[in-house]
């Protein structure tokens, strides 16, 4: 009886804090740090459709920032969360998209902007897991084409930025602190720039380049993903961007971690 009181009153203060955090996030504008444009690993709401294969790539996530630190009258600091997946989909017509594998994101964030030195700055610390799988898209007669095996990455990353008017330059590492299969490279620095201009109330144009060193048995490779396009604001300042999309390097789902990927896609996104 003593115990079930304990458990009790601590799933209260944990259903407390919840609610609390809840109703925090409501006042709670936007993001502090935006996801990167042309990063791969970011949560978007969208679809990329490659112009060379027939594929395309089927994101669904979403980034939150739950609850805000004063961190200083020129400094702000969130605790945040992220949820995404990558599915990579193969097209055959009569709008039938066999699903051939999808990589899963979660972990938690913590964000801060502000000034310092006259410069604007924001950076960004995600401790997150991601895995791969194959799934019975890549199936034909109840046969595999490929064998899967166990694909895992628990990391830390972090990212800094310098803010301009309209560009956003930044700079990030990443370290795999516990990875299968163990070849891969534990070390990830990254490079890039974001572009945002607001043309009028209804209509923006965003673009970004990324750059990152990944690789297998201590060899690395350069891996380049590009995006530009025109975003169409709605009500509550959310909007449909219509893109571009390049993408050069070893491939983004894990289950294809060995193999080179070049496309050019064309697509679109719910920004939010």
């Amino acid at each position: 009886m003593c115990l079930m009181k304990k458990l009790n009153s601590n799933f209260l203060k944990f259903l407390t804090i919840l609610i609390l955090l809840s109703y925090k996030s409501f006042s709670l504008d936007g993001h502090l740090f935006s996801p990167l444009t042309a990063n791969i690993l970011e949560p978007r709401i969208g679809c990329v459709f490659q112009l060379t294969e027939k594929k395309l790539r089927l994101d669904i996530g979403t980034t939150v920032d739950l609850f805000e630190f004063d961190s200083g009258e020129e400094s702000k600091t969130r605790i945040g969360t992220d949820f995404f997946t990558l599915s990579r989909l193969r097209s055959e017509g009569n709008m039938k998209f066999p699903v051939e594998t999808a990589d899963y994101f979660f972990g938690v964030n913590g964000t801060t902007k502000g000034k310092l030195n006259g410069l604007n700055y924001s950076a960004r610390l995600r401790l997150a897991h991601i895995s791969s799988h194959i799934v019975d898209g890549l199936a034909h007669d109840t046969i595999l084409n490929r064998k899967p095996f166990v694909y895992s990455r628990e990391f830390a990353e972090i990212t800094g930025a310098i803010n301009f008017d309209e560009f956003r330059c930044y700079a990030g590492l990443t370290y795999v602190f516990s990875r299968q299969p163990k070849i891969t490279n534990p070390v990830i620095p990254q490079i890039g720039f974001d572009f945002n201009y607001k043309i009028n109330q209804y209509i923006k144009v965003l673009a970004g380049y990324d750059f990152k060193l990944s690789g297998f048995d201590d060899v690395y490779f350069g891996t380049h993903s590009a995006q530009a396009g025109i975003e169409f604001v709605t009500s509550n300042e959310i909007g449909i961007l219509i893109s571009g999309y390049y993408f050069n390097g070893k491939s983004i789902h894990g289950m294809f971690y060995t193999e080179n990927d070049s496309y050019y896609g064309v697509g679109f996104q719910v920004v939010y």
